[in-house]
C-alpha cells in the first residue's frame, strides 16, 4: 500500500507558504518574432523554438534570434503543418517531428534531412474527415537511440499511451506504464521518464522499456497539479497548480507566482542556463528556480481566489498591462471548502483575499447576500451590463436593487437530440415530459436491440445505470418546477411515485446484451439522446463528436409546466472586508469588457450578433493553393506513368532493364497513390474548412436563444444539494436492487429533504 502524505499537513504548508513568500513573476523570452512559438526544445545552452514559418535559436537571454531552418524552403512539410510540428532532441542533435504523417527529420542549418519514418500504420490514424479516428501525438522525448512520446486517439478519448520508435528503422512498440491519466513527458534522472498522473495527483517516473516505474512523489498537495519537469542541478522535481510553479527538494514548496496557469501550458522545453523554460500559449517564459529567501508579499496586491482554476493567462497578462498599478496575484485553494472559507474570513474580519470566485452550483448566493459576505459593488457599467442579461442572472446576483455579485461564467445544462437517429427510431419528435421520455426508455429496450452496435438511447450503459440516472433526472426535472425557499419539496406523491415504478420495469431487460454494454463502450457510440452537460450550440464546432445534434429544453415533469433547463453560474463577489474594493471593482469591469464571445452571448443572448473567422479565407485560400498544386503533380505523376507503361508495352530489351524499367513504374504509382491520398485528405480538409467560415453563426445564437429563457439558475442549486448531499445515487440504487420499497424510498427521502431544509434556514 502506498504511503500517503498527510493532507492536513500538506494544506498547512500551503497556507503558510501562501501566506509568507511570493515570488516575482515569471519573464517572457523575446524571440524577436511576429507570432508566438509553437514548439521549443533546450539542447544544450541553446533555446531553440519554431515561429513565424522558421527554426530559430537563441544562445542566451539577452541574445537575438538566429534562423536556422527557412521552412518555406522544404515543400514536403506544408504550411497547413508547421503549427502542429514539434522539436525534440538528444545531445546536441536537434530534430524536427511532422507528427501527423510520422515523420522525422534531423535538423542542420538551413537542412532538413529525413531521418526516419515512423510506423505509425498500427496506431488506426485516419484523414481528418468529421468522426473518423486519428491519433494525436505530444510531449516527444529522445532517449538512447529511440523517441518515446504519449498518443491519444482523439474519437474514443480514453487517455494516453506511451508508444516508443526506433531513430533507426521508425519500428513501433507499445509501452506498458498502467496510468491512467499521464501529464507530460519530460526526462529523468538514470534514463527514466517523468509524468503526472493525474489519476491518484502523483508523480511518476517510468522505465522507457516498460519494465517498471518508480513513484517519485505518491500524492501532490492539491487537484488539479500538472507538468511535472525535473531540474538536475538542483536534484528537484517542479510542477504547476493553478497559477503557481511548486517545487519538491525534500518539501513542498512555491517557487513562484506565474503570469500564466496549468491550462495554458504546452510544454517544459527544458533548463537554460539554469533556469526552467515553459511553452504556453501566451510565449515562452523563464521560470526563477534559484529562490532560496522566500519574499514578503506584497500588501498592495489585489488577490483572487478560487477553488478551481477558473481564470486564464489571458485575464491576467491584459488586466496587467490595463492597470500596471495593480499588483494581481491569484490563488488557488483546490482542497478548501468555498462557503466553510468564505464564512471564516467574512467572520473573522480577515482582508487577506479581496474576491472571491463561487459558484450557484454549490452556494445559495441570496444567503450569501443576506448574511453579509459580500459587499454592494456600486459600479455604473456593472449594473447596466446586468440589466443586459438574462433576467434570472440578476435574480440570483441582486438583492433589494443592489447588485452583490457579477457574473465570470455560466454553464448551461442541456439537451440535445439527434433528429436524424430521432427518426430512424420511429419517433416523430422529441419528448416534451419525463413520463414521454421514461416511454421513449422502455420502448428502445423493448425494439431496438438489434441496433446496439450502431447507436445508442442517450449514451449510458447498464441497466441498473439507466434507472438510477433517469431517477435523478426525474427529480431534477421535479425540483426545478415545485422547489422554492419557503418550503421543502415534497416526493412522496402519486405523480413521482408512478413514474419511478414505471422506471422498475426496465429490471426485466438486466442480464441481456444491451445491459451488458458497460459505459465507456455506450459512451463512445452515437446516441439519439444527449441528456445532461452536453456541449452548448455556441461551442459545438469545435468538437465533432456532437456535429449533428440539436439543443432542445429538457422535458418538464408534467405536461403544461414551463420549459426548463439546469444551469450553473460562477461568479465574483468582493470581499466587504476588503481595503482594496476600488481595484476589485476596476478588475470586474476590465473581466466584463473582455469576455471571450461565447461566454458575452451565454449571458446576453439578445446582444448576439454573429462573429466571423478572421483566418477562415486564409485558411481556405491555403488549402485550396495546395490542393491545386497537389492536382498539378498528380497530373504529371499520372502522365509519367502513361509514358513508362507504354515502354514496358513495347519494350525488346534485356530481362535486366526490363526489370529496372518495371520498377520505376512501380515507385511511379507509389508516388501516385500518395498524390491522390493527399488530394483526398485536403479535400476532407476544406470541407472541415467550410464549418469554421463562423466562430458563432447565426444558426447557432438563434437555436441558443430559443432554450435561454428556460435556464434555472437557483433551483439548480437545489437539486444538486439534494442529491450530493443526500447521496440520492445510492437511495435510488437500493430501491430499483430490490433493498427498499417504494414507500420506504420516498418517505426517507422526504425525511432527509426536511431536514436538510431546516438545517439551512
Amino acid at each position: 500500500m502506498k504511503k500517503l502524505l498527510n493532507p492536513i499537513l500538506l494544506f498547512t504548508l500551503l497556507c503558510l507558504l501562501l501566506l509568507c513568500s511570493s515570488a516575482q513573476a515569471a519573464e517572457p523570452v523575446d524571440t524577436h518574432t511576429d507570432s508566438l512559438p509553437t514548439s521549443a526544445r533546450v539542447l544544450g545552452d541553446t533555446l531553440y523554438a519554431i515561429a513565424d514559418g522558421r527554426i530559430i535559436a537563441l544562445a542566451s537571454p539577452e541574445s537575438g534570434a538566429e534562423t536556422v531552418v527557412n521552412l518555406a524552403d522544404f515543400p514536403e512539410i506544408d504550411p497547413s503543418e508547421w503549427d502542429y510540428l514539434w522539436l525534440t532532441g538528444d545531445g546536441d542533435a536537434l530534430y524536427l517531428l511532422q507528427p501527423r504523417k510520422g515523420l522525422l527529420y534531423r535538423v542542420e542549418p538551413n537542412a532538413l534531412t529525413l531521418a526516419t519514418r515512423l510506423d505509425i500504420s498500427s496506431l488506426g490514424r485516419e484523414t481528418l474527415t468529421p468522426g473518423e479516428r486519428y491519433v494525436m501525438f505530444c510531449h516527444p522525448v529522445m532517449m538512447d537511440g529511440r523517441l518515446y512520446l504519449l498518443s491519444m486517439d482523439t474519437v474514443a478519448w480514453q487517455g494516453y499511451e506511451l508508444y516508443g520508435f526506433s531513430l533507426d528503422t521508425g519500428e513501433c512498440s507499445s509501452v506498458e506504464i498502467g496510468l491512467m491519466e499521464p501529464e507530460g513527458l519530460v526526462p529523468y534522472r538514470d534514463g527514466m521518464l517523468l509524468t503526472v498522473n493525474r489519476d491518484d495527483e502523483s508523480v511518476v517516473a517510468l522505465k522507457p522499456d516498460g519494465s517498471g516505474r518508480t513513484e517519485v512523489l505518491t500524492r501532490l498537495p492539491a487537484i488539479n497539479n500538472r507538468h511535472a519537469v525535473y531540474h538536475p542541478a538542483e536534484d528537484a522535481v517542479y510542477f504547476l497548480s493553478g497559477f503557481t510553479l511548486m517545487r519538491y527538494r525534500g518539501g513542498f514548496e512555491q517557487a513562484e507566482n506565474l503570469p500564466f496557469d496549468d491550462m495554458s501550458f504546452t510544454a517544459w522545453a527544458g533548463v537554460w542556463h539554469g533556469e526552467l523554460v515553459a511553452l504556453t500559449s501566451q510565449g515562452l517564459y523563464r521560470c526563477v528556480t534559484d529562490q532560496t529567501q522566500p519574499v514578503q508579499p506584497d500588501k498592495n496586491a489585489l488577490r483572487i481566489w478560487s477553488n478551481s482554476n477558473l481564470l486564464t493567462s489571458d485575464d491576467l497578462i491584459g488586466f496587467r498591462a490595463s492597470h500596471p498599478e495593480i499588483p494581481l496575484e491569484v490563488q488557488v485553494g483546490a482542497q478548501e471548502d468555498p462557503m466553510e472559507r468564505l464564512m471564516n474570513e467574512s467572520l473573522s474580519r480577515d482582508a487577506s483575499i479581496d474576491i472571491f470566485i463561487l459558484s450557484s452550483y454549490m452556494i445559495d448566493s441570496q444567503l450569501i447576500f443576506e448574511r453579509g459576505f459580500a459587499a454592494p459593488i456600486r459600479s455604473d457599467r456593472l449594473q447596466k451590463n446586468m440589466h443586459a442579461m438574462l433576467p434570472q442572472i440578476g435574480e440570483l446576483l441582486m438583492r433589494d436593487g443592489a447588485l452583490y455579485g457579477y457574473p465570470m461564467a455560466l454553464w448551461p445544462d442541456f439537451w440535445t437530440v439527434r433528429p436524424d437517429l430521432l427518426e430512424a427510431a420511429g419517433w416523430s419528435e422529441p419528448p416534451r415530459t419525463m413520463e414521454a421520455y421514461v416511454d421513449m426508455l422502455l420502448d428502445w429496450y423493448d425494439a431496438h436491440a438489434d441496433e446496439r452496435q450502431a447507436v445508442t438511447f442517450n449514451g449510458w450503459g447498464s441497466v441498473r445505470m439507466q434507472q438510477v440516472n433517469t431517477a435523478q433526472m426525474l427529480l431534477n426535472a421535479y425540483v426545478y418546477a415545485y422547489a422554492s425557499s419557503d418550503e421543502p419539496v415534497a416526493f412522496n406523491t402519486p405523480a413521482f411515485a408512478q413514474l419511478l415504478q414505471k422506471l422498475e420495469l426496465l429490471s426485466e431487460y438486466e442480464g441481456t446484451e444491451l445491459d451488458l454494454m458497460d459505459a465507456a463502450e455506450a459512451g463512445a457510440l452515437p446516441r439519439i439522446f444527449h441528456t445532461g452537460k452536453s456541449i452548448t450550440p455556441l461551442s459545438r464546432a469545435v468538437n465533432p463528436a456532437n456535429w449533428g445534434e440539436v439543443t432542445i429544453d429538457a422535458p418538464v415533469f408534467f405536461e403544461g409546466d414551463a420549459p426548463t433547463n439546469g444551469a450553473s453560474m460562477d461568479y465574483f463577489i468582493v470581499n466587504p472586508n476588503s481595503q482594496h474594493q476600488e481595484e476589485a471593482i476596476a478588475f470586474l469591469e476590465y473581466y466584463s469588457q473582455h469576455l471571450d464571445p461565447k461566454d458575452a452571448y451565454l449571458l446576453a443572448p439578445d446582444q448576439a450578433e454573429p462573429v466571423l473567422n478572421d483566418q477562415y479565407q486564409e485558411q481556405i485560400e491555403a488549402l485550396q493553393s495546395r490542393a491545386d498544386q497537389l492536382a498539378e503533380s498528380f497530373l504529371q505523376q499520372e502522365a509519367s506513368v502513361g509514358v513508362i507503361t507504354e515502354l514496358l508495352e513495347g519494350m525488346q530489351g534485356s530481362a535486366e532493364d526490363y526489370a529496372a524499367l518495371q520498377a520505376e513504374l512501380t515507385a511511379a504509382q507509389k508516388m501516385l497513390t500518395a498524390y491522390s491520398d493527399e488530394l483526398a485528405e485536403c479535400a476532407a480538409s476544406l470541407s472541415l474548412a467550410e464549418t469554421s467560415r463562423y466562430i458563432i453563426s447565426p444558426e447557432v445564437i438563434a437555436e441558443y436563444q430559443a432554450v435561454a429563457q428556460g435556464l434555472s439558475l437557483r433551483n439548480h442549486h437545489w437539486a444538486w444539494e439534494i442529491m450530493e448531499e443526500l447521496d440520492t445515487q445510492a437511495l435510488f440504487t437500493r430501491y430499483f436492487e430490490g433493498g427498499a420499497s417504494l414507500e420506504q424510498t420516498l418517505r426517507e427521502l422526504d425525511q432527509r429533504v426536511a431536514m436538510m431544509f431546516y438545517e439551512g434556514q
